[in-house]
This record gives C-alpha cells, structure tokens and sequence, in this order.
C-alpha cells in the first residue's frame, strides 16, 4: 500500500516540502491539511482540507516559523516523518530527529546531529560534527563550517557563514548574509559581517 503524506499548512514551506516528496516519488499520495482550507480547494493538484482524521499516515508540518512547526510537530509526533531529498546528501553517520526536513543539494556531514522539527534548506551546507537544536532553521545556501552548534528555535537566514567551532544559542536569528566568526549567546537579531546584534 501506497505511503499517503499529509502536509501541516500550504504555504511556502509547504509547497517545498510536496516539491521534495514528488521530487522522490512522482506517484505520491499527499494531502495538505490547512484549518482555513476552501471546498474542493487544491494545491499542486493535490487536495486541500480542514479537517483529517490521521491514523497511519506520515506527517510533516510544513510552517517556516520556527516556533509553530514545533508546537504543531508535538501534537503529530507519533506520525512524524523525514522529508530528504534524494538529491541531498546526509552521511550514514549522520543521525537525524524526527519531522525533519532536508531540501534539495543540501549535505549533512559525518557525525552531525539533526534534531527533531529541524529544517536545511536548498543548497544548504552542514559539515562535520555539527549539532542542529531542536526546530533549528538553516537557510539556502547557508554554510556551517566543522562542530558548529545551533541552539533550538534558532534561525539562520539565507546565505549565513559559520566558521568552525562556534556555539549559537537558542531563540536566536541570525540575518541573511551574516558571517558569524564568535558565539552568540543573547537572544536576538544579528546582521552583517561580522553579525552583531541589531540593538
């Protein structure tokens, strides 16, 4: 019997998700499940509803922000599943939570940890040994460079350097572009190059 995917949301992040499942199986059975859904709305060709009574079905919840993909992925948890694209790379060394999402040409190096509700983006680089806290956002093309660390709840934006050995907490965001060269351990929003914390 055929997998049948149901997609928490349908905005931008849930798009790419269906992307990198239809991308891995053009056949799939994907259902978006949105509160605010319209009759016999549809997205990608694939329906669009209110409500949905999960049993078996895999889950992922496809919301960007940080702190909603996590509260909805715990209420999902038994039926969460790993959406990788077969064009990323991830290391069998690598271990991976649960309700992670890893998009296409991105790579998870040897012995790097992936926590649940995580997501690597597009072109995404995460080397060695690196530590991706729990709902962690790393952005396209981003590049963490050897034992980097992310906090939980954190969020790097597009483009973003880390340099080797650097520990970012939790709750922090880090802004496109940035070249992180020291810790950070305040919560807040750090741009430019190097970041510093916007005051």
């Amino acid at each position: 019997m055929q997998d049948r995917w149901i997609i928490i949301g349908c905005g931008g992040h849930a798009r790419s998700i269906a992307d990198v499942i239809i991308f891995n199986d053009e056949n799939a059975d994907i259902i978006f499940l949105d509160e605010k859904a319209r009759p016999n709305e549809k997205l990608l060709g694939y329906p669009v509803v209110a409500a949905y009574n999960i049993t078996e079905e895999k889950v992922i919840v496809g919301l960007g922000d940080n702190l909603k993909r996590k509260e909805l992925s715990k209420r999902y948890y038994n039926n969460l599943a790993n959406v990788v694209s077969k064009n990323a790379y991830v290391s069998k060394y690598a271990k991976l939570g649960k309700g992670v999402f890893i998009a296409h040409k991105a790579h998870v190096g040897v012995l790097s940890e992936v926590n649940d509700f995580a997501i690597v983006n597009t072109g995404a680089d995460v080397d060695h040994e690196c530590f991706l806290g729990e709902a962690s956002f790393i952005g396209p093309n981003s590049a963490l460079c050897g034992k980097v660390s992310i906090g939980e709840n954190t969020f790097l934006g597009a483009g973003v350097t880390v340099i080797p050995e650097i520990k970012i907490g939790k709750d922090i965001t880090i802004g496109a572009g940035a070249l992180v060269n020291k810790n950070i351990n305040d919560c807040g929003t750090y741009v430019g190059v190097p970041a510093e914390q916007i005051k």
